[in-house]
């Protein structure tokens, strides 16, 4: 058995099973996406936008006490979502998930922190921004302007669920890790 190997077996069959669904989702999301870039091509703007997530996403900031990291680059990540919709959204934090896969690889190269740094964030911005143009009735905001007034309560609930959804996934990976309880973890770092 790998090294590699070894570090999967280590989270225990409850957490494979927990990174496969979350890798599995979050590719799904990923790969819908995708597709709905390609069918109706993006606003070249938004390709400003994920050129400064990819410069953004190599800032990121250590959690304490526990082996994760932010990024600095989700300022750019909902204002794609906001303005260009959610695959836009979904795709540009994938692209922010692989940059700071990159430059964690140097320090810790497994395989499944990269696909999970990747998709975990793309699965949340997906059910978050899905909840947002579905329930709240708003379109991107390239397409169609709306006041503040209007944004505020979609923001907020937008900004909790893809808080909630990402951090929850991040803090339920390192406690299969580390066998620590997730809610002190959440409590502790989030």
């Amino acid at each position: 058995m790998t090294e590699r190997t070894e570090a999967v077996v280590g989270f225990g069959l409850g957490g494979r099973v927990f990174l496969a669904f979350v890798i599995i989702s979050g590719l799904i999301a990923i790969a819908v996406s995708v597709y709905q870039l390609h069918a109706q091509p993006i606003e070249p703007q938004w390709y400003l936008l994920a050129a400064l997530t990819l410069v953004s996403g190599s800032a990121t900031v250590k959690l304490p006490s526990i082996p994760a990291t932010i990024s600095v680059s989700e300022t750019f990540v909902f204002a794609s979502v906001l303005l260009f919709g959610s695959a836009a959204g979904t795709v540009t934090v994938a692209l922010d998930g692989l940059v700071i896969s990159f430059w964690m690889a140097k320090r810790r190269p497994e395989w499944y922190r990269a696909l999970f740094n990747m998709t975990a964030p793309a699965a949340s911005i997906w059910c978050a921004s899905q909840l947002l143009f579905q329930i709240t009735s708003i379109e991107p905001l390239f397409r169609q302007a709306t006041t503040v007034n209007n944004l505020v309560v979609p923001l907020i609930m937008f900004t909790v669920v893809y808080f909630g959804l990402n951090s929850g996934l991040i803090t339920l990976a390192v406690a299969f890790e580390t066998g620590l309880a997730p809610y002190l973890i959440w409590r502790d770092n989030f």
